[in-house]
């Protein structure tokens, strides 16, 4: 009961916390009261648990939750932040890296792979400009089958 105690005992709170806010009329912003941060709750659970026991399998998806549901918020916090199609990649791609830092087992090249592709995808525009676009659209076209294809080889070839 001691393994799963941490996890349960965030999220649980967190979202009677929540209930707590919603049905007490509590003065904050609706935002708050969302989907996002019932993301970050999950993320924070599964951190927490990751890191309180030896559950290295929860850090990733709580890694994860974690970025997911921070950039939700601040795309509504912050008229600047970047509301990106290449954000996505880029959130997973630091979980990735992040959960190789801690576990050191696997995962930097496909955490450095989609921090790269998502960044060609990100600063799109700016390659345009800078570089002959005769060069950079081959790039952009075939960016998602290297990463179809390193996925596939990684799943089904690697195993062998």
């Amino acid at each position: 009961m001691k393994k799963q105690s941490t996890f349960y005992g965030i999220l649980l709170a967190g979202i009677g916390l929540i209930m707590l806010i919603h049905i007490w009329n509590f003065s904050v912003p609706a935002q708050w009261l969302e989907w996002p941060t019932i993301l970050l709750i999950a993320g924070l659970a599964f951190t927490a648990e990751a890191l309180s026991s030896r559950a290295s399998l929860s850090f990733l998806p709580g890694i994860l939750l974690l970025l997911l549901g921070a950039h939700l918020h601040l795309v509504g916090l912050i008229s600047s932040w970047p509301d990106h199609p290449g954000m996505y990649g880029a959130i997973i791609g630091i979980a990735i890296l992040m959960d190789y830092l801690k576990t050191r087992s696997s995962g930097w090249f496909s955490g450095l792979l989609l921090l790269a592709v998502s960044g060609v995808y990100f600063f799109e525009e700016e390659l345009h400009r800078f570089l002959d676009s005769t060069l950079l659209s081959p790039v952009l076209r075939f960016a998602p089958f290297v990463l179809l294809g390193v996925g596939l080889y990684l799943t089904l070839l690697k195993k062998r």
